[in-house]
C-alpha cells in the first residue's frame, strides 16, 4: 500500500493549494475596495500587497502545529532480518550510477508531467480571465475548489491503482499507471484549453485537474522501490530537484514565450497551453514508456543489495 500511502499524505499539496486559491479569491474581492490600506506595525501597503500578507499569515500558526507531531517508531518490513546499514555518499553515488537509467527516465519522466502540471496550474485562472473573461474571485473560487476535490481524488485514486496492479504481479505498477495517465493527458489538453465555450472548458476542467495531480503520489513511491532504505532520502532529493527545476522552472515560463513570440497575442494563452501541455506530456509518455524495463531491473538490484 506504499502508493496509495504516499498519494494519501501528498493530498496535503491539493488541499493547500484549492485552499490558496479560495481564500485568495475572498481576499483579492476584499482588498479590491480600496487602493491603500494602513496595517498595524507595517504602515500603509497597496491592496495587492494585502493579499500576500493575509494569505500567508495562518502559516505562522500552522507552522506551530509542526512541534505537536511525534517522530513515529519504524517497522522496517523488508530487513527485519538484520540491521539496517548505513550508506556512505559514496555508495550513494556508485549505486545510484548502477541504476542511472531508470533514476534518469524516471526522473525525466515525471519532470516533464509536472511541467504539464505547473504550466497549467500558473496559465488556466489566466486562460478563463483571458479567453472567458471571469472576474479574478470567480475564477479563483473555482479553480481553487477544483485543485481541492478532484487533485485529491486523482492523486489518491491514482496510488491506490497503481498498489491493485502491483499486488496482482505488475512490479513497474507506478511507473505504468503514470504513463497512462500521460497519455490520456494529451488529447485531454486540447479538449479543455481549445473548448468553443466557457461551459465546455469548465467541464473538462476536473478531468485535467485529477489527472494532474495523479502521477505525485506514485513518483516518489516509485523512488522507495528500487532504493535501499538508507539511499531513500538522497534519491529522493535528487527526484525533488529536477522535477521542480523542469516542472517549476519550464513550464509557466514555455507558456509565456509561446504567447508572446510563437502567437504574438495576449488571447492566445489557450494555444500554448494546449501546446505546451500536450507536447510535455506526449514526450513523458515516451520516456515512461522507456523506464518500464530498466526498472524492474532496478527491483532486482535493491533486493539482492538488502540481502548481501
Amino acid at each position: 500500500r506504499l502508493a496509495t500511502a504516499i498519494s494519501v499524505y501528498s493530498m496535503g499539496i491539493y488541499i493547500g493549494g484549492g485552499l490558496s486559491y479560495v481564500v485568495g479569491a475572498f481576499v483579492v474581492r476584499y482588498a479590491a475596495g480600496q487602493a491603500v490600506w494602513n496595517v498595524p506595525l507595517v504602515g500603509a501597503i497597496r491592496s495587492w500587497q494585502l493579499i500576500f500578507l493575509i494569505v500567508g499569515l495562518p502559516g505562522i500558526a500552522l507552522v506551530l502545529l509542526l512541534f505537536t507531531i511525534r517522530e513515529p517508531k519504524r517497522q522496517r518490513a523488508f530487513e527485519q532480518a538484520k540491521p539496517q546499514k548505513t550508506a556512505t555518499m559514496r555508495q550513494v553515488l556508485a549505486y545510484m550510477g548502477q541504476n542511472w537509467k531508470t533514476i534518469l527516465l524516471h526522473n525525466l519522466g515525471f519532470s516533464l508531467l509536472s511541467l504539464s502540471s505547473y504550466a497549467g496550474g500558473a496559465w488556466i485562472p489566466e486562460f478563463y480571465k483571458r479567453r472567458f473573461h471571469f472576474s479574478v474571485p470567480k475564477i479563483g473560487m473555482i479553480f481553487g475548489i477544483g485543485v481541492g476535490v478532484f487533485g485529491c481524488l486523482g492523486i489518491v485514486v491514482a496510488g491506490r491503482l497503481a498498489d491493485r496492479l502491483r499486488s496482482r504481479g505488475r512490479a513497474n505498477a507506478n511507473l505504468y499507471v503514470a504513463m497512462m495517465v500521460a497519455i490520456m493527458l494529451i488529447p485531454i489538453h486540447f479538449f479543455a484549453y481549445l473548448s468553443p465555450s466557457a461551459s465546455w472548458a469548465l467541464l473538462w476542467l476536473p478531468v485535467v485537474l485529477a489527472l494532474a495531480a495523479a502521477p505525485f503520489g506514485i513518483a516518489p513511491a516509485a523512488i522507495q522501490e528500487i532504493m535501499p532504505a538508507s539511499m531513500r532520502a538522497q534519491a529522493s532529493s535528487v527526484y525533488l530537484l529536477v522535477v521542480n527545476l523542469i516542472g517549476l522552472g519550464i513550464g509557466p515560463t514555455a507558456v509565456a514565450v509561446c504567447t508572446q513570440y510563437l502567437f504574438r497575442r495576449d488571447d492566445a494563452v489557450h494555444y500554448s497551453l494546449a501546446l505546451v501541455s500536450s507536447l510535455a506530456c506526449l514526450l513523458a509518455a515516451v520516456v515512461l514508456s522507456r523506464s518500464l524495463k530498466p526498472f524492474l531491473d532496478s527491483v532486482q538490484r535493491v533486493k539482492a543489495w538488502t540481502a548481501g
